[in-house]
C-alpha cells in the first residue's frame, strides 16, 4: 500500500457530513460524454483531461469521489501517476473503483461495483483486477479478455446490443461490446478481494438502480438471493423504503416481511448510498431526484469503513445537510489567544498553551492521561459561564480574557465570540465531576434537584388564593377577636358576656318596669318629697337648736353688763325661746310622720327593690341611657360573634384550599410528566421515541404525591403542648389528645375544622399553653409551620422501587436520565467523567445508545477515561488532552483518525478491547 494520491487527515472538527459521489464515470468509461475516451487520447491530452477532472471535482461542493469505470482502473492509475508528480493540485479525495456485471439467475446483467481504498498501490490495483474472471471464456479480466469475449458471440446476439458481425469489428468496438455483455464470475470475486489487505476494499450492490437486485426472483433462486445480499457491504438505492430496510428499520410498510429481509441479509444492518452515475463533468455530484449521499466522516478510506460500522448513522440519503434536520445552539469553539496561567496560586505554574479547538456539533469526547488537563479545560469553559463546578477549583480558577469561546445560537446565527475575562452567560448544563454522586448521596438534595428538573420542563405550581399573610392576619382576626369576647374582669367573670349583658338589661327594665307601675310613681313622688321634708325639717330644727343657743349666750352677756348698771332691768327672751321651742317640736312631729310615711312605702309598696329608693326615681333617665349602652354593647358582641363565625368559615376554606393546591400541586407533577417530559404531543415522534427510550428503559416513573412528614408534624405540635398537663408526653399521647387516628393521622390533621379544633382545645385540660402565638391551630393552618410537615413531593420509583431502595450509583442514573429527557432539546451538556457516578450496567446498556441518540439533537461535550463510552457511542470528534511541563495542550480528531485512534489505545484503559469489541461495527487498525 501507498500513499500515492494524498489527502488531508487533519480535520481536528472530527467527523462532520459531507456529500460524497461514490458513482461517477471518467473517459476511461465507454458511455463517457463530451471528450475522447481515454483509449483514444495522445499523452498531451491525457494531462488536459486529467487537469480538467481535477479542476472539476476540486470545484465541486462534493468531499469525496469513487470512480466507477466499466471493468478498468485506468483512469485512476493515469491520475496516480499524475497526483504523485503535482502533489498539490488535487484537493478532494478520490477512491478507486469498478462497474461490473457478474454471473447470476437473472434475465439481465446483475450489476456490481467494488470501491477500494486509495491507499492501495498500483500493483495492488493490478492484482485485484487480474484476479477477476471472465465468465464462459474463464480468463483474467483485460482489455484483450473483454475483446476475445466479444469475439464468442454470435451475430445475433452481438445484433440484440447494436453491434453488427464481430467477425467485421475493430478492437475498439469488440471491447465495447465485450464490455455490455461480459459477466465476471462470484468465485473470482472472492479471490480477488483476498489480493488485498482486509478492509481496503468493499462491494456496492445497486440494488433498485440500474440493473439491480430488486429484480432477481429470490423465491426461484433463494441461494444467490443470499449469497448477494450478504456478500454486499453496500447498497446503492435511492427508495427509502428499500434504505429502512437495508438498514434494519421496521416500519408499519415492511413489518410483515422485515423479518425474513433481515435475516437475507444475514441479520446486519447494512448502509446505502446513491450516487450521481455522472457520464459527463458537469453532472459530477447531481444526483438523481436531489437524493444525495451525506457520510460524517473524515473523506478518507477509514472516513467510510465508518459506514459499515454505523449504516443508521454515518450516512444518510437526502437532499439536505443533516446538521440542518435538527437546529441546535452550540460551541464551535475554544481558543486560547495566548498562555494562560490557570490558577490563582503562587505554588502552580499550570497554564494553557496557546490553542485552536473547533468543536463538534455532535459527541466530543476529552480523553487523557491522569492530570493531563482533561478536566480543566470544561472546568475553565463552565466557571467562565457561570456554571457551578467542584468548590474546590472554583475559589482558584483565574479567568482570562485569552480564554475565547465562540458560540452559535443555531444555523441561520450569526456566530458570537464571548471573552472569559468576566463570568457570561449561556444556556448549557454543565456537570461537574462527582456531582451526580453528591446529588445521589443525600435523597432531600435528589428530590430537589429533580423538582428543578421538572421546572425546567415547565412545571409551575398551580396558582392559589392562598396568600401567607393574608392567613397569619385571618389567624390573628380569629384570635382577636376570640380575645375580646372571653375577656373578664377583676372578678373573673367575662365582661363580653352575651347572656350575662341580656340579663342586666332585663333586671334594668324591670326597676323601670317597677317606677312605671300604677301609683307608685306618686308614691315615689310622695317618698322623696318625704325625704325632702325630713331633710329640710331637720336641717331648720338645727337652726332653730342654734339660734337659741346663741339667743342664750348673748342674753346672758348682755345682762352681765347690764347687772353693773344699777336700774336697768335684764334682757328676757322667754318668748323667743318658747316660740323656737314650739317651732321645733312641731318639725320634730312632722319628721318623725314622715319617716313612718316613708317606712311604709318602702317596706308595703317596693319591698322587693334592694337598692336606694330615694334615687330610685331621679335614676330613671340613668337606667334607660344604661340599657341603651348596653344593647350597643349586645350588638357588637353579636356583630363580633358573627365576624368570628365568618373568619372560623375563612379559615375552613383555608384548610380545604391548602388541601386543594396540595392536590392541584400533585396532579401537576404527574401531568407535567406524562404530557410533557414522557410523552409530549408538541414533540416529534422521534424525539418522544428517544425520550421514552430514556425513561421506559429503566421504568423510570414521576408521580406527584402529597407527603405528609409524621416526625416533622410531632415535633410542631410537641411544643405547644404543656408537658406538665400532658404526662407522659408523647407521640402517642400527643395523638390522642389531638384525636389522630393511627391510621389516617395525615387525612384527619389536613382535614380538620375550626370547630373540630376548638372541641380539641376545650377537651384538652389544660395541655395547650394559653394565648395565640402558642396555639395549637397554628400547626393545623399556619403555612409557615404547616410547610415543615406536609408538601407535594415527586414520588420516583425506578422498576417499583423508591428512592431509598435504590443504590447511589443508581439515584445518579435516574437522575441523569431525568435531566438529559428534560433538556434533551436544548443547549449543550457538559459532562465531566460520566462514569464515576453512574451505574455502570447503565453506562454499558443504555448510556453508550443515549448519547449517541442524544447527540443528534444537542452537541454533547464530554471528559472520559471510559473506552467504551468513547468509542461505542461513536464520538465525532476526539479530544486530547497533553501537559508537557505544566503546559496544557490539545490536539483533536475523529475516530477514525488513525493517530486518534491509536491515542485512543494508549491512553484508556481497555481502548483496545473497546474497538475488539465492537468489531461488527468498526474493525481496529492494529498497525
Amino acid at each position: 500500500m501507498t500513499d500515492t494520491i494524498p489527502t488531508d487527515n487533519s480535520y481536528s472538527k472530527g467527523s462532520e457530513w459531507r456529500k460524497w459521489d461514490l458513482h461517477v464515470h471518467t473517459p476511461a468509461s465507454f458511455y463517457f460524454n463530451g471528450t475522447k475516451k481515454l483509449r483514444e487520447m495522445s499523452a498531451e491530452e491525457k494531462t488536459a483531461e486529467i487537469k480538467l477532472f481535477i479542476d472539476t471535482v476540486n470545484k465541486s461542493d462534493v468531499a469525496v469521489f469513487c470512480l466507477m469505470d466499466y471493468w478498468t482502473f485506468d483512469w485512476y492509475l493515469e491520475l496516480q501517476e499524475y497526483v504523485a508528480i503535482n502533489t498539490d493540485e488535487l484537493k478532494k479525495t478520490v477512491f478507486p473503483g469498478m462497474e461490473l456485471r457478474i454471473e447470476s439467475p437473472t434475465d439481465y446483467r446483475l450489476n456490481i461495483h467494488v470501491i477500494l481504498s486509495d491507499k492501495l498501490s498500483k500493483q495492488e490495483l493490478i492484482d485485484f483486477k487480474s484476479e477477476l474472471n471472465i465468465r464462459s471464456i474463464d480468463k483474467k479480466l483485460s482489455n484483450d479478455a473483454l475483446i476475445r469475449f466479444a469475439k464468442t458471440l454470435d451475430e445475433s446476439k452481438a445484433g440484440k446490443h447494436g453491434y453488427a458481425n464481430p467477425a467485421t469489428l475493430d478492437d475498439e468496438k469488440l471491447l465495447q461490446l465485450g464490455s455490455q455483455t461480459a459477466e465476471i464470475t462470484q468465485d473470482s470475486l472472492g479471490k480477488a478481494f483476498k489480493h488485498i489487505p482486509v478492509d481496503t476494499g468493499y462491494i456496492i450492490l445497486p440494488y433498485d438502480t440500474s440493473d439491480g437486485l430488486l429484480n432477481l426472483n429470490w423465491e426461484d433462486h433463494p441461494h444467490a438471493d443470499n449469497y448477494f445480499m450478504q456478500s454486499a457491504h453496500i447498497f446503492e438505492t435511492r427508495d427509502q423504503r428499500n434504505i429502512d430496510l437495508i438498514n434494519g428499520i421496521k416500519t408499519n410498510e415492511n413489518k410483515k416481511f422485515f423479518e425474513n429481509f433481515y435475516k437475507t441479509l444475514g441479520n446486519q444492518a447494512k448502509p446505502c448510498i446513491s450516487g450521481s452515475d455522472a457520464h459527463k463533468y458537469s453532472d459530477y455530484g447531481k444526483y438523481p431526484s436531489n437524493r444525495i449521499t451525506w457520510i460524517k466522516a473524515d473523506p478518507t478510506f477509514e472516513g467510510l469503513k465508518q459506514i459499515i460500522f454505523e449504516p443508521k448513522e454515518r450516512i444518510k440519503i437526502q437532499e439536505a445537510n443533516p446538521d440542518t434536520d435538527f437546529d441546535k445552539p452550540l460551541f464551535t469553539s475554544i481558543q486560547i489567544v495566548e498562555e494562560i496561567k490557570i490558577l490563582d496560586d503562587p505554588n502552580s505554574e499550570l497554564s494553557f498553551s496557546k490553542t485552536e479547538l473547533p468543536l463538534n456539533r455532535g459527541l466530543v469526547s476529552i480523553i487523557g492521561g491522569r492530570g493531563q488537563g482533561k478536566s480543566m479545560l470544561i472546568n475553565f469553559l463552565g466557571h467562565g459561564f457561570g456554571k457551578e463546578i467542584n468548590q474546590k477549583l472554583q475559589t482558584k480558577i483565574q479567568l482570562s480574557d485569552n480564554f475565547q469561546v465562540e458560540w452559535k445560537q443555531g444555523a441561520e446565527a450569526t456566530p458570537k465570540t464571548f471573552t472569559l475575562g468576566t463570568q457570561k452567560d449561556l444556556p448549557f448544563t454543565f456537570i461537574y465531576q462527582s456531582k451526580i454522586k453528591e446529588i445521589a448521596d443525600d435523597n432531600e438534595v435528589l428530590k430537589k434537584e429533580i423538582i428543578d428538573i421538572l421546572n425546567g420542563a415547565g412545571f409551575q405550581k398551580p396558582p392559589t388564593k392562598i396568600d401567607e399573610i393574608q392567613v397569619k392576619e385571618t389567624i390573628q382576626k380569629y384570635w382577636n377577636l376570640n380575645d375580646w369576647l372571653e375577656q373578664i374582669d377583676e372578678s373573673g367573670k367575662k365582661i363580653n358576656d352575651k347572656d350575662a349583658i341580656a340579663k342586666k338589661i332585663a333586671s334594668i327594665k324591670d326597676i323601670i318596669k317597677l317606677v312605671s307601675e300604677g301609683s307608685n310613681k306618686e308614691l315615689l313622688e310622695f317618698f322623696v318629697f318625704g325625704i325632702e321634708l325630713i331633710n329640710n325639717k331637720t336641717e331648720e330644727n338645727n337652726k332653730l337648736r342654734k339660734l337659741r343657743d346663741k339667743i342664750v349666750e348673748v342674753r346672758d352677756s348682755l345682762n352681765e353688763e347690764l347687772f353693773i348698771y344699777d336700774g336697768i332691768p335684764p334682757i328676757d327672751t322667754s318668748a323667743q325661746q318658747k316660740r323656737i321651742w314650739q317651732l321645733y317640736r312641731r318639725n320634730f312631729k312632722d319628721i318623725k310622720q314622715t319617716e313612718l310615711d316613708n317606712k311604709k312605702i318602702k317596706e308595703q309598696d317596693f319591698k322587693d327593690y334592694k337598692g336606694d329608693l330615694s334615687q330610685l326615681l331621679s335614676n330613671l333617665i340613668n337606667y334607660q341611657k344604661e340599657i341603651t349602652e348596653l344593647e350597643e354593647k349586645l350588638k357588637t358582641i353579636d356583630a363580633n360573634i358573627a365576624e368570628l363565625d365568618k373568619t372560623k368559615l375563612k379559615l375552613n376554606e383555608i384548610i380545604k384550599e391548602q388541601l386543594t393546591v396540595l392536590s392541584e400541586e400533585a396532579t401537576a407533577i404527574s401531568e407535567i410528566w406524562k404530557r410533557k417530559i414522557f410523552d409530549n404531543p408538541e414533540r416529534g415522534e422521534s424525539e418522544n421515541k428517544l425520550i421514552k427510550k430514556i425513561l421506559a428503559d429503566k421504568n423510570i416513573n414521576i408521580e406527584g404525591t402529597i407527603f405528609f412528614n409524621i416526625g416533622a408534624f410531632y415535633i410542631a405540635a410537641e411544643r405547644l403542648i404543656d408537658g406538665r398537663s400532658l404526662k407522659p408526653k408523647s407521640k402517642e399521647k400527643i395523638f390522642e389528645l389531638l384525636k389522630l387516628g393511627n391510621d389516617s393521622i395525615a387525612n384527619d390533621a389536613l382535614n380538620y375544622t375550626i370547630e373540630q379544633l376548638e372541641a380539641i382545645r376545650e377537651e384538652s385540660n389544660g395541655c395547650f399553653y394559653a394565648g395565640s402565638e402558642n396555639d395549637i391551630f397554628k400547626i393545623f393552618i399556619d403555612p409557615t409551620i404547616k410547610n415543615r410537615y406536609v408538601q407535594v413531593v415527586a414520588n420516583i420509583t425506578v422498576d417499583g422501587k423508591n428512592l431509598n431502595e435504590l443504590s447511589a450509583g443508581q439515584k445518579g442514573t435516574v437522575y441523569l436520565c431525568l435531566k438529559l429527557a428534560t433538556q434533551l432539546f436544548t443547549g449543550p451538556i457538559v459532562f465531566d467523567q460520566p462514569e464515576d457516578d453512574l451505574d455502570n450496567d447503565f453506562i454499558t446498556n443504555q448510556l453508550i445508545d443515549l448519547f449517541k441518540e442524544i447527540k443528534k439533537y444537542r452537541q454533547v461535550i464530554i471528559v472520559s477515561h471510559n473506552a467504551n463510552l468513547v468509542v461505542n457511542a461513536d464520538s465525532e470528534q476526539i479530544i486530547i488532552a497533553n501537559n508537557t511541563d505544566e503546559k496544557l495542550s490539545y490536539e483533536s480528531g475523529s475516530l477514525e483518525n488513525e493517530k486518534i485512534n491509536h491515542d485512543i489505545c494508549r491512553i484508556l484503559e481497555g481502548g483496545q478491547r473497546a474497538f475488539e469489541k465492537r468489531r461488527d461495527k468498526y474493525m481496529y487498525n492494529k498497525k
